[in-house]
């Protein structure tokens, strides 16, 4: 380990960046990393040859979806509904699922959308849902938290892309939601806003990095919240707090306005309590028509079963679940089929690999000027990807691109994959720091299974499927192929309506 240490102080030094107190603490976490960047370097590349297109969906009859949640009732206005909303935020302030709240904002969008309805304007697919976004989006008026004190955001003049789009089509944002901090971690527990709750389980860790968004739909204040997903960070607080998460197809939402971590990872994404709802904002985010009926059937679906990847060290309830989700759409025609991967067992290596060094170049500012103000796991983080040199990166996207051929391969002959969001339960607060019951770092088994999507650029959705023994959330990711979010959203959609049945 010596030598990675040395080249880790020479880096830091070379950056601007103290070393002060910091290689005991470098030297316990580079015998876990050090390893893993050895592995990517001796890693053979393959000369796996990739299928050009994915397969052909087959048409799924579908009947009308169920009502979307903002609906609003005769005689309900959208001031009420947004009183209700900040009447909830206050009395789940324990959660601390919002950083800050928008209420003269919600109150005069509110009266507008009233205003126009009473006149007879036309109404948005949206008109009358709340809404919250993650506290790195950019907010009018408003300086972005991004959880820490560390970071110094910019007061914003205009509010980012994707937050414009959704409130054009008559959402009305309410709050900003509470995350770990930078967006660098699975838990939503480093935060100067406190520890976010989880509304399934108290004590539990609501998931990460979105967490506040997910807390913030699970406990009902808002319709939509809006997350960024760099290793999972939708999905895997959407499955510990039992609501739907959706990341797209890399590049297909937005990012203008969005302070990044990881530029070749980050995606942004909708989390709701259906999955019509998510169709709909999806819908509004990426300014395509996204169908909400539900299939009756999955008859010639296809489904893919990464088992040799993703059945490793699963915990039982959530092994138990899959399975359950996987009979459920066989009885309703799918078929289940075994598929592989090779490079899937490098993707937590890739990530750690791909990660690092993009956010340390994002924030080595703050990391020169004002580290001693960072949560202390979210600097360290930031430090060790000093570890990788910059031949390990261009070996990792080296990898990374024949991931995504081989799943390119595996998604012509099926039209989605199926597996855990996460291998285990929901964990407390007090055990994070702590070892699965496989023997894994619960904080790296966190977005095992999420990762590979990042890297790969492939939409992915979590849905709720059931709890464990303890109320925790389980959740079911469902991959589709690149720019395929529709039939991620449909096969979801009729195993939604199983559960509700």
């Amino acid at each position: 380990m010596d030598s990675f240490i040395d080249m880790m102080t020479a880096r830091a030094r070379r950056l601007g960046v103290s070393t002060v107190g910091r290689q005991a603490m470098w030297r316990a976490r580079a015998e876990l990393d050090g390893p893993a960047i050895e592995a990517i370097r001796s890693a053979p590349l393959s000369s796996y040859v990739s299928a050009t297109s994915p397969r052909a969906i087959p048409e799924l009859p579908c009947h009308a979806a169920t009502a979307l949640s903002w609906v609003l009732a005769p005689g309900e206005t959208v001031a009420n509904r947004v009183e209700r909303a900040l009447a909830l935020v206050e009395d789940q302030r324990e959660l601390n699922a919002f950083t800050t709240v928008f209420a003269d904002r919600a109150r005069w969008e509110a009266e507008e959308l009233d205003r126009s309805n009473a006149q007879g304007a036309s109404r948005g697919p949206l008109h009358g849902a709340v809404l919250a976004v993650k506290d790195l989006m950019a907010v009018r008026r408003h300086r972005a938290s991004a959880g820490t004190r560390a970071f110094a955001g910019e007061l914003a003049v205009k509010d980012a892309v994707v937050l414009q789009r959704l409130t054009a089509a008559g959402a009305v944002l309410v709050g900003a939601t509470n995350l770990h901090a930078l967006a660098f971690g699975p838990f939503s527990t480093s935060s100067d806003s406190g520890v976010v709750g989880n509304p399934l389980r108290p004590g539990a860790v609501a998931g990460g990095s979105s967490g506040g968004s997910a807390s913030a739909v699970a406990s009902g204040p808002v319709d939509i919240a809006l997350g960024t997903d760099t290793a999972g960070s939708i999905r895997i607080p959407g499955a510990a707090c039992g609501v739907v998460g959706l990341k797209g197809t890399f590049g297909t939402a937005p990012t203008d306005g969005v302070y990044p971590l990881g530029p070749t990872l980050d995606h942004v994404g909708p989390m709701t309590r259906t999955v019509a709802d998510a169709a709909v904002a999806w819908s509004v985010i990426c300014g395509e028509p996204v169908s909400t009926g539900v299939p009756t059937s999955l008859e010639g679906v296809v489904i893919g079963d990464p088992a040799s990847f993703s059945r490793a060290y699963l915990d039982g309830p959530v092994e138990a679940a899959l399975d359950s989700a996987l009979a459920s759409a066989v009885e309703l025609g799918a078929q289940v089929v075994q598929v592989h991967a090779p490079s899937l067992h490098l993707a937590p290596l890739l990530m750690l690999c791909s990660i690092g060094p993009e956010a340390l170049q994002v924030h080595l500012d703050l990391l020169r000027s004002r580290a001693d103000q960072l949560p202390g796991d979210v600097r360290l983080r930031l430090e060790m990807a000093m570890l990788v040199a910059e031949a390990d990166y261009e070996q990792a996207q080296r990898h990374r691109r024949q991931l995504r051929a081989e799943l390119a391969a595996v998604m012509s002959a099926v039209d989605v994959l199926m597996l855990p969001t996460l291998p285990i339960a929901t964990p407390l607060t007090s055990e994070i720091d702590g070892t699965t019951g496989g023997g894994w770092l619960i904080r790296s088994a966190m977005s095992r299974l999420t990762a590979p999507f990042n890297l790969t650029g492939q939409p992915a959705l979590t849905l709720p499927w059931g709890v464990d023994p303890d109320g925790g959330g389980l959740g079911l990711q469902i991959v589709g192929a690149h720019h395929r979010e529709h039939t991620v959203l449909q096969i979801a959609a009729v195993l939604e309506a199983v559960q509700i049945r």
